[in-house]
């Protein structure tokens, strides 16, 4: 419990575990590590939040994708496109709100408050929660290209085989004397 401490003087300390902290210090002192904690804590909560969000999503997007498409929207590529549309969308919003969340608190010129905040961060495992988004993240980016590669080939087959019936049209009227 004692080894991931941090002091500042003499006569300071902070202690973070995973569920609590302890803190001696000023009055002021004591405000702003309760204050970069809290902030550490916030950031747990909202990585935690967007973890469960894309696992959710995660869940119901994979059931979309294999489902059957009927006919014509597998001929118009609409079935891959209403997945692309709605991954995309979660994708921009979680990446935004997570790169707002890292953004949030940028620690210039005081390296004890850096600490004290990569301290807190490592005894609540912030950046497993974060590798989690970010893999999360990734998958979804990566259904989102499936999805609309999938839409580009539907769409790439359905104009072939529009090219193919005017042909086969121009040849029947071609055949029939009426095109010359």
């Amino acid at each position: 419990v004692l080894r991931p401490r941090i002091s500042y003087l003499a006569d300071d300390l902070v202690i973070p575990t995973w569920n609590a902290a302890f803190v001696y210090d000023t009055v002021a002192g004591t405000q702003a590590a309760v204050e970069i904690i809290e902030f550490a804590n916030s950031q747990l909560l909202q990585f935690r939040y967007y973890d469960e969000l894309l696992d959710s999503a995660l869940a119901d997007i994979y059931p979309k994708i294999q489902k059957e498409a009927r006919w014509y929207d597998a001929i118009l590529g609409r079935h891959y496109a209403r997945a692309a549309r709605q991954v995309h969308a979660l994708f921009i919003d979680v990446n935004e709100l997570t790169d707002r969340t890292e953004n949030a608190l940028r620690v210039a010129g005081d390296i004890y408050t850096a600490r004290v905040l990569t301290l807190t961060g490592s005894r609540l495992g912030l950046e497993q929660w974060k590798a989690n988004v970010q893999e999360k993240l990734k998958t979804l980016d990566d259904i989102y290209r499936f999805a609309v590669e999938q839409t580009g080939m539907a769409r790439g087959e359905t104009l072939e085989l529009m090219i193919v019936l005017i042909l086969v049209f121009e040849l029947i009227l071609f055949f029939m004397g009426i095109m010359k």
